[in-house]
């Protein structure tokens, strides 16, 4: 991955000014030097903060949680709160800071802040484990740097778009993780390349890469594939881009188009896979749906 633009390089010895654009976000990369000491707090703004490197400790009115790299800290406006850091590795901080205003007035994105209010944990860390989920949330902090530190036109709204899509993506990773049956941070890596799957499908897939997302080897991750889902990764993909085909063909009448937008490389090879999975030929499904409509 490209690194995350940042604002400035040099190391902080207290906290970073939050100066909000008109659109009521802001967000910035916070390298901590040895020296670095922060006031127990209160803001009036949520915080998202994600732990890039080192270690330290968030210390509210109530508790002290420990913290390393690859964890996430939601933090709402009041809730009292100062970061602390490990002597001799500080920690380096990327923090989404916005207002709750940003999300009022339009049902959608109010739905989406209250969902993710009501769902992720305040003020315990959660651990980013798997590549697809880590790799996911960096970006969307990346492309936010980069949209203030460049401020073109638009800059705001897509900072807010990044932002929109960063409460959605951990609001449905916290629950996927929330209905796996065991802790095992290996489980939850599996869960990432399954989300990565389900959310890919339609771009070439290679086992050995979704193996890699799970932390696994080629052999472990198809087997452990197999007693999670009852299907082969083929199987599995196949299942999905027919499904998504189907929904294609009768929006559009174009199998052509339709085999191509779900992934499927060629024509006969969407034919073959289509008709042992559904029983039907393309033709015949199209025909027989838009007779039915």
């Amino acid at each position: 991955m490209q690194p995350i633009p940042h604002q400035e390089v040099k190391l902080r010895s207290k906290p970073h000014p939050v100066s909000f654009t008109d659109s009521g976000v802001f967000v910035f990369e916070s390298r901590h030097d040895e020296t670095f000491a922060m006031d127990l707090g209160r803001w009036n703004y949520h915080k998202l903060a994600l732990i890039r490197h080192g270690r330290g400790a968030l210390e509210t009115a109530k508790s002290r949680i420990a913290l390393k790299h690859d964890q996430l800290i939601y933090l709402p406006p009041g809730v009292a709160h100062r970061f602390e850091d490990q002597k001799g590795n500080p920690l380096t901080l990327i923090m989404f800071c916005f207002y709750e205003k940003l999300f009022s007035g339009n049902d959608y994105t109010s739905r989406v802040l209250s969902r993710f209010k009501s769902e992720f944990p305040c003020a315990f860390p959660f651990d980013l484990t798997d590549n697809h989920r880590r790799f996911g949330v960096i970006d969307k902090f990346k492309q936010a740097i980069l949209e203030q530190t460049q401020r073109r036109e638009e800059f705001e709204t897509l900072m807010w778009s990044q932002l929109l899509q960063l409460l959605i993506l951990l609001t449905r990773a916290h629950e996927e993780l929330a209905e796996l049956s065991s802790t095992d941070h290996r489980e939850s890596a599996f869960a990432g390349s399954l989300s990565y799957l389900n959310d890919h499908f339609y771009d070439p897939i290679r086992i050995k890469d979704l193996a890699k997302l799970a932390n696994m080897s080629y052999r472990r991750f198809t087997e452990h594939f197999r007693r999670q889902t009852g299907k082969t990764v083929t199987q599995y993909l196949s299942q999905i881009r027919v499904e998504y085909a189907k929904q294609k063909m009768l929006e559009t009448e174009n199998i052509l188009y339709s085999a191509f937008e779900s992934g499927f490389g060629d024509l006969s090879h969407f034919y073959r896979v289509f008709k042992k999975t559904t029983g039907e030929t393309p033709k015949q499904y199209l025909s027989s749906h838009i007779l039915s409509r």
